[in-house]
């Protein structure tokens, strides 16, 4: 993968089956996603994520929930963001998941290191000035089906008489966003 006018391309890099690969470019504050276009069999630019200097620092993921963390630790008002892909038969974009946690009150290097459990319940953040780790458990609200906002991101618990793929899903299974 290449692209100009980059100088910190490859800062961070993930890579799923359906995501395709994340790669950022910290310095600029960018996040790229390439997507597997078959029928060039290459990798193409599909979306790009724009976040403050050092957006992009490090990004982790748990394939089974298809959830990205993706790390701003330096800016001047650090974050870490959480995202999901949004894998509908509508659209198949990168879309946040929750507010961005920000650092809090006097932490400057905030998230130069992150880790999330492969179930995505965990999320430990790396506070390295002050030799602190922060740790985020996933608290789940059940909703029954009904009960949906529009704009809002579900995953799909458990398949009870509902028609998921009528409001969007892409497939009538446990997992799928």
């Amino acid at each position: 993968l290449e692209k100009t006018g980059t100088t910190t391309l490859g800062s961070a890099v993930a890579y799923t089956p359906r995501m395709g690969y994340l790669v950022s470019d910290a310095s600029a504050g960018k996040l790229y996603r390439y997507a597997y276009n078959a029928l060039t069999e290459t990798y193409v630019l599909a979306e790009t994520k724009t976040g403050s200097t050092s957006f992009g620092s490090a990004i982790v993921y748990a394939q089974a929930s298809n959830i990205y963390v993706v790390s701003e630790p330096t800016s001047g008002s650090p974050k870490v963001y959480i995202y999901v892909l949004n894998n509908t038969i509508v659209s198949d974009d990168i879309v946040t998941y929750q507010t961005p946690i920000a650092a809090p009150l006097g932490v400057t290097n905030w998230g130069s290191k992150v880790s999330l459990s492969d179930d995505a319940r965990w999320l430990y953040v790396s506070d390295t000035d002050n030799n602190k780790v922060y740790v985020y458990r996933q608290d789940r609200i059940n909703l029954d089906a009904g009960y949906f906002n529009v704009g809002e991101t579900y995953i799909i618990t458990s398949i009870g008489d509902t028609d998921f793929t009528a409001i969007g899903a892409i497939d009538n299974q446990v997992g799928v966003t």
